[in-house]
């Protein structure tokens, strides 16, 4: 360190930086501040927060007055509730003790225990406590009530308390060792923590460097430093230290880049935007906003050069001033936003713990109490970040005055709010008060569920960052329902729109992850498709052979993806297809989906780019034609023997409790008759096809299934089946003439086929991956088995679509998501190379040596693998493990958009040109959307839609042939109404379709 100039310890704190997770994304933490009690033991010389109190009623803030802060806080969007509070100060003041005694709490502590589970509880947000010096067992209580906790070590100089003139004198709880045994505790009981230091109270550089490694060898030992804070001191008025200079931006700088090098690429490095000072060198003290907004706007700059990757918290809409420099005010979001973009990253609101604590269900599970979990899923995303954007699939949560009432009376606001009386702010809590809250093993309900009213206001737009600009925002805005612009990001404020040209280094590791799925798709795409033996080298064939499928890697334990140079782009191919066969296919597949998931990740300029580069890729593959089918669902039974968390629909023993049942109806199960009429129905309404699901049904056999298909064919010879998922053709193929079939799969489609079978829904996928299927469905079927059994109907020629249903658990992260479409992928290339081998083999055996394959289904014509990828977001209003609080809300509208970015990327190159966007779970207007983010298919008319709305979508059973394309036509697209194989439906069907009379109501349902 000493033998680097400032710009040379920049420039490694700057690249070692950028190899840690989430490279081009800085933080903040939309939070409000709640000084509990500014009461305090010690009297620091810079600190203008504690202050001596007058008598037992105003020495702590009392549950109304805390309740209404956050409340208003959660309305601006903040997320966290911040409790910083005096160091204990029952110990010195008489008046703590009292009001303690009123109260009936033994310590500080414990009242803040019982504050942060009421703003748990009521508000929904999520606690971080700054408690001060506390007890073993006091972190511990507090670790029930909240997701975080923090300790500033501030220094490793004990002679800082010891000095006469010193900033710490006679304040024994600021000695390093006692605030070390925090810290260490802390990490013991597996609480994510933050601490740090202070710059310029009188410390040297070489003390500063001692207190990290102190940090630094503590949290290596049980790894629960959550962020590394270095605050720079700030000269206040009536303070012993109001002329003591501040330290300069060049000494702030050091301090990170230093910080940042000794805690390497990984850990999150914080300085207080609002703190940050002037370019120039340190001034004397000024009063409140005396900073210049340009000057800080400089600064920011420099300390995201030197290796910050998190601005702290900050109170939206400036709710709450920062306690304890009130003097200085913080930043504006859309001006902070401005800046950090400028600088290459996207800046994006975290939780109150940063991602790595809260991906998956090992981490949620070390790190967060049982109470809070719910909580934190209903509040994040798929990579540990911030939902806040009120946008879910399925519907918008409602916002009538009756829902805003009754939820206000369920969480008990009204009185909250109504008896905010300041004459009675010490009153005692009783015991009955006490046990509604999460303490010990009473529980105030699922107030982690509850709707809110009013909505809080959204921070990040489409793309994920806070306040976006970009193309693809200004498509969501022109079909936005709601007329919020804070819902899309759009604040009108056009002087603020960023320069055209972000730093290319945001934009450098998304290129490459783009350019390595194209080629590894072309290229294999041309191996499948000419049947070349080849493709076995780049491909796993055997589902018994190591590393068939993508085993999960560092992503959740970094918190995060991160940069590599995903494809070295060369001008001699040859060169370059030896490069990539210099992988052994293990490590190339793997490589494919950390490719996958960088895309996944992108925000800001990213994501734009990102759907820019999938909408080109439409274009080449597809064309402007945007396809969609009529047709029609039957679901002929909801009764089923499995026990998937995720279903709304199924009923049996295992979902009938009664919030269930009345939630969802009865059991049903319906006649041959009734489904002959049905498809009899949809084919005079202009249908090509229908499609038939169930629930796996306790009296079902093999033989069930094959009725199903002649009832449909009795219906109309003509229509198309499309029936039965994966799951039911292995219970077919196992039950079928008592199991005479030894669970063949190939000989059970073989008899489907032959009584009618036209093609397979690719359903019961969910996402393939074993850790995913554990939590959402244990009993369904496996990832290989779902593979096997597509792969399966492929080689008989029966086409199947493939879907991924995502939003959901914990494991339900954006690695999953990407081995799910490199699986897909590799599914489909296989099934494509067997098709190609078996009909060259057929065309030699005919004595023919001329033979050509296509791209994809052309006519009826089918060339192997898939016909199209469906992604289908997790609607969870009614999923039993959405209300059990085992899921998120959902996916966001970002990570919607991009499952299909990313598609269209990794699977066209591939050959399955087919992105189909789903109006079900996304809505019209977000489904026409996609079709600029690589969607070239809108599905179809369905008619009865019924799994969707049992889960509380709310955006109809059928949508008419006449608004498909009216959404096709919004975006001047081509539309065309088509078959299951995609060819044209012609003219007398999409008359027949545009003209079709009203459904006939549907009486023909049993009990099952």
């Amino acid at each position: 360190v000493a033998s680097k100039t400032l710009d040379e310890l920049c420039a490694l704190a700057r690249e070692t930086r950028a190899r840690g997770p989430n490279p081009h994304v800085v933080t903040f933490s939309p939070k409000v501040f709640i000084p509990l009690t500014r009461a305090c033991r010690d009297a620091c010389g810079y600190c203008t927060f504690a202050k001596d109190p007058q008598s037992a009623d105003d020495v702590f803030m009392s549950v109304p007055e805390i309740l209404e802060i956050a409340e208003a806080g959660r309305r601006a969007g903040a997320l966290e509730c911040l409790f910083t509070l005096g160091d204990r100060p029952e110990s010195k003041y008489k008046e703590a003790r009292e009001a303690l005694t009123q109260m009936g709490f033994e310590s500080t502590a414990a009242y803040l225990a019982h504050c942060a589970a009421a703003v748990l509880e009521k508000t929904g947000l999520l606690p971080h406590c700054n408690a001060g010096v506390v007890s073993r067992d006091e972190l511990k209580r507090l670790r029930e009530v909240s997701i975080s906790q923090g300790l500033m070590l501030e220094t490793s100089a004990d002679r800082l308390v010891d000095d006469l003139n010193a900033a710490h004198f006679g304040c024994d709880s600021k000695r390093p060792n006692t605030r070390m045994k925090v810290i260490e505790n802390a990490g013991a009981l597996r609480i994510p923590f933050t601490s740090g230091i202070l710059v310029g109270i009188g410390e040297t550089r070489s003390e500063r460097l001692d207190a990290l490694f102190m940090i630094k060898a503590s949290h290596l030992r049980f790894d629960h430093v959550q962020e590394v804070l270095v605050q720079n001191f700030r000269a206040k008025i009536d303070t012993k230290m109001k002329d003591v200079p501040e330290p300069d931006l060049d000494e702030l700088r050091w301090t990170v880049a230093v910080a940042r090098l000794a805690f390497g690429s990984d850990m999150p490095i914080q300085c207080p935007p609002n703190l940050t000072p002037d370019s120039d060198d340190a001034r004397a003290p000024r009063e409140e906003n005396a900073v210049s907004e340009d000057s800080r706007a400089f600064g920011w700059r420099a300390l995201l050069d030197a290796g910050v990757s998190c601005f702290g918290g900050i109170s939206p809409e400036r709710v709450t001033p920062d306690h304890v420099s009130p003097e200085l005010a913080w930043p504006n979001l859309d001006q902070l936003a401005f800046v950090t973009r400028d600088a290459g990253f996207a800046l994006t609101p975290r939780l109150a713990a940063p991602p790595r604590f809260v991906l998956g269900r090992e981490a949620l599970e070390t790190w967060v109490d049982a109470r809070v979990r719910p909580h934190a899923r209903v509040l994040s995303d798929a990579e540990g970040f911030a939902r806040a954007s009120r946008w879910t699939p399925g519907r918008e949560e409602e916002t009538s005055d009756a829902a805003n009432a009754e939820s206000l009376a369920a969480s008990g606001f009204e009185e909250s709010f109504v008896e905010n009386d300041s004459s009675k702010k010490n009153v005692s809590v009783s015991d009955d008060e006490k046990r509604k809250l999460p303490n010990g093993d009473h529980h105030s309900g699922p107030s982690w569920r509850r709707a809110r009213r009013p909505n809080a206001r959204d921070l990040v737009a489409v793309d994920g960052a806070a306040f976006a600009f970009g193309g693809f925002r200004e498509t969501i805005r022109e079909r936005y329902d709601d007329d919020d612009d804070a819902a899309t990001g759009d604040f009108g404020a056009e002087s603020r729109v960023p320069n055209d040209d972000p730093d290319p280094r945001s934009l450098a590791s998304l290129a490459s992850a783009i350019a390595r799925l194209d080629a590894r798709g072309e290229t294999m795409r041309l191996l499948a498709e000419t049947g070349d033996d080849a493709l076995r080298d780049y491909l796993h064939f055997d589902q018994n052979e190591a590393g068939f499928l993508y085993a999960p890697g560092a992503y959740r334990k970094r918190g995060g993806v991160v940069s590599e140079a995903f494809h070295l782009a060369t001008t001699d191919e040859t060169e370059s297809e030896t490069n990539q066969k210099s992988q052994n296919k293990t490590s190339a597949r793997d490589a494919d989906v950390r490719a996958a998931a960088f895309l996944l990740s992108s925000r800001g300029v990213a994501f734009d780019a990102a759907c820019a580069a999938a909408d080109a890729r439409r274009a080449a593959q597809c064309g402007d034609t945007v396809s969609w089918c009529s047709n029609r669902n039957i679901n002929y039974t909801n009764v089923c023997t499995l026990s998937c968390s995720f279903c709304a629909f199924s009923k049996g023993k295992a979902n009938d409790d009664v919030s269930g049942v009345a939630l969802r109806g009865a059991p049903y199960l319906l006649a041959y008759e009734e489904v002959s009429r049905r498809v009899a129905e949809a084919w005079d309404r202009g249908a090509t096809e229908v499609c038939m699901q169930g629930g796996i049904h306790p009296e079902f056999t093999g033989e069930t299934y094959v009725e199903l298909l002649r009832a449909a064919k009795r219906g109309k010879s003509e229509a198309h089946v499309h029936a039965f998922s994966p799951l039911e053709v292995l219970h077919g193929a196992e039950t079928y003439d008592d199991g005479s079939l030894n669970g063949s799969v190939p000989k059970f489609i073989e008899i489907l086929k032959a009584n009618g079978l036209g093609s397979l829904p690719g359903t019961a996928a969910e996402v393939l991956s074993e850790e995913v299927r554990q939590s959402l469905c244990p009993d369904k079927l496996d990832s290989k088995q779902w593979l096997a059994t597509v792969e399966a109907a492929h080689e008989a020629d029966v086409p199947t679509t493939a879907t991924m249903m995502f939003g959901h658990v914990d494991e339900d992260t954006i690695e999953a998501r990407a081995a799910h479409l490199v699986a897909i992928r590799d599914a489909h290339l296989r099934s494509v190379w067997r098709f190609a081998r078996r009909k060259r083999r057929e065309t030699t055996e005919a004595g023919s040596d001329v033979w050509e394959n296509s791209l994809a289904p052309r006519g009826d014509a089918y060339v192997g693998g898939f016909t199209e990828f469906v992604p289908l977001p997790f609607v969870h209003f009614e999923a039993p493990a959405y209300l059990r609080g085992e899921t998120r809300r959902g996916p966001t509208l970002r990570e919607c958009v991009l499952v299909h970015a990313a598609a269209r990327v990794t699977l066209g190159s591939a050959g399955l040109v087919n992105i189909q966007a789903s109006w079900v779970k996304m809505g019209p207007a977000m489904a026409g959307a996609l079709l600029r983010a690589g969607c070239n298919d809108l599905g179809g008319t369905l008619m009865n839609e019924s799994i969707t709305r049992a889960a509380g979508a709310a955006h109809g059973q059928e949508m008419g042939a006449e608004a498909l394309r009216e959404m096709a036509s919004r975006e001047n697209r081509v539309p065309k109404m088509r078959t299951t194989l995609y060819a044209d439906a012609g003219d007398e069907r999409l008359e027949r379709a545009v003209a079709a009379a009203p459904l006939e109501a549907i009486e023909a349902a049993k009990k099952g």
